[in-house]
């Protein structure tokens, strides 16, 4: 299955700026009320009687599919669009917490190798203001991207851009930010088919963007990459100009 992710863009458009116009006399006449410019409206679906052109042939039984997601006060939306549906777009889950208020849910997500499953860390926007919060206050789940089925986690984690963080299967890294008193980084691994989780593995200072690979995972610090096995032996793999970013696993178990 090839799975595309997209990034929600939020435009403002510009008011209209209402200008006077003389009268007959010279005198300026009443100006008219602005009136906002309205967006473009952007159909939900492929338009079907175009599908076989855009979409190419045998678009109905693709397993192709596109996600993303957006949130607003009701809660974090993840919606899908497949390809046999002539990518039309659906809410396959929306995720919040019972009792928490927000103005406004937001997250972020990662998909598991066989493009059927997404893990997701959401919380209230205001969450990003609160150092301990924004560590390892994120509420985590998994979501059935064919069912809607939303398995909730009994971990917090952290809201930072690179977590959590998907392999080439069905596990995911969750990332716990580093604790403001021990400065211990805790990293976890989820099964996304079934939820369970491993036992949290703690590293010494601060790392990010961790990603699942065979028999353990692979974790960026100040220097570069560092694989941690299953024991907790770290070993370091690379080392950049820099803190590395946007760190993917392969099929051949390397990063």
């Amino acid at each position: 299955m090839r799975l595309t992710c997209l990034t929600t863009v939020l435009l403002t458009l510009p008011f209209a700026t209402a200008q006077a116009d003389p009268s007959p006399d010279g005198h300026a006449a009443p100006a008219q009320a602005s009136q906002p410019a309205t967006p473009p409206t952007e159909p939900s679906t492929t338009e079907p009687s175009r599908r076989d052109e855009l979409l190419g042939k045998g678009w109905q039984s693709s397993d192709d599919r596109l996600l993303t997601t957006n949130g607003d006060a009701t809660g974090f939306h993840v919606m899908v669009a497949e390809a046999r549906t002539g990518y039309s777009w659906r809410t396959v889950a929306t995720l919040s917490q019972p009792g928490v208020d927000a103005d406004q849910w937001i997250g972020n997500t990662c998909v598991t190798g066989s493009g059927n499953r997404a893990v997701v860390v959401y919380a209230p926007r205001t969450f990003t203001n609160r150092e301990a919060l924004f560590g390892r206050g994120g509420y985590t789940a998994t979501v059935d991207l064919r069912s809607g089925t939303v398995t909730r986690l009994p971990i917090r984690t952290t809201l930072a851009y690179y977590n959590p963080g998907c392999g080439v299967d069905e596990t995911a890294t969750l990332t716990q930010g580093a604790d403001q008193d021990l400065g211990r980084t805790g990293v976890l691994t989820v099964d996304a088919a079934t939820g369970t989780l491993s036992a949290r593995t703690e590293l010494p200072g601060q790392f990010t963007s961790a990603v699942p690979v065979r028999g353990g995972f692979v974790a960026a610090d100040a220097v570069g990459l560092v694989r941690v096995d299953g024991n907790g032996t770290h070993t370091r793999l690379a080392e950049t100009g820099g803190v590395p970013s946007q760190v993917r696993p392969d099929a051949d178990g390397g990063v």
